[in-house]
């Protein structure tokens, strides 16, 4: 085996071979030579500091020659496969025993658990509700989802809808038969005086939750979705223009 003396290049490390052991290896080092070793990089800068910049760029060298490059289903299972044997995969890959998973769920109750650390009470759940509702929310329209329905929008108009929608999500394409329940029936202007089919689609409850943020992206993807499926029209502004003689 290959060992250095002081005053040797760096260069000689090159000499090792594969199986070789590091000299350094079971070698124990002194108090004193620890101290020395301290005081010597004492105020020193390591060796990746400043290189930020530098190592920004390389990373965006690295994912521009990555761009386009096709990874098969092999390298997709052994990557996946090697995931789930390295231990330091999150919880990946362990087996985690009864005694563990107690402690941890034992670590996470009562005053451990909640809001900064404290436990939320009924109290403090209604009054965090109240702050969210009517005005104090920043979904608020004025009221208009307590607004009555048109007489139009019955059940045989929604059955119309759903009908035309093949009984499909319009977002997620789930059947209504695979959801066992009734697809709901979205205004997509939100607004429930306009019950046209030029103006209505059918989601499922999840996708529906969707719709109550960002309304203005939704109301644009649901115009452009009936326009290629139906052909329905619409202005540049987004309102509905109807066909009286084409339904």
């Amino acid at each position: 085996m290959t060992r250095f003396r002081k005053g040797e290049h760096a260069s000689l490390k090159t000499e090792f071979k594969k199986g070789d052991v590091s000299w350094l290896k079971d070698r124990i080092m002194s108090e004193e030579h620890k101290r020395k070793l301290s005081e010597a990089h004492k105020g020193k800068s390591t060796w990746l500091k400043g290189l930020t910049k530098e190592t920004d760029e390389r990373v965006r060298k690295i994912s521009e020659s990555q761009k386009g490059k096709i990874i098969t289903e092999e390298t997709r299972r052994k990557i996946s496969q090697n995931a789930e044997t390295n231990p330091n995969y999150g919880f990946k890959g362990k087996n985690l025993s009864e005694e563990h998973k107690k402690k941890i769920g034992n670590a996470n109750k009562g005053e451990k658990n909640g809001m900064y650390g404290k436990p939320l009470t009924k109290e403090h759940r209604r009054k965090m509700g109240n702050s969210l509702r009517g005005e104090k929310n920043s979904q608020w329209q004025g009221g208009i989802s307590f607004e009555p329905y048109t007489t139009d929008f019955n059940e045989q108009f929604k059955r119309k809808i759903r009908d035309r929608d093949n009984y499909c999500c319009v977002v997620c394409n789930k059947q209504e038969e695979e959801l066992g329940r009734k697809l709901d029936i979205h205004h997509v202007d939100y607004n429930k005086l306009n019950s046209f089919p030029q103006n209505c689609v059918s989601l499922c409850h999840s996708c529906h939750s969707k719709t109550c943020v960002n309304r203005a992206h939704w109301t644009i993807f649901f115009q452009s979705l009936l326009n290629e499926r139906y052909d329905y029209q619409y202005t540049q502004d987004q309102k509905i223009i109807l066909d009286f003689n084409g339904g």
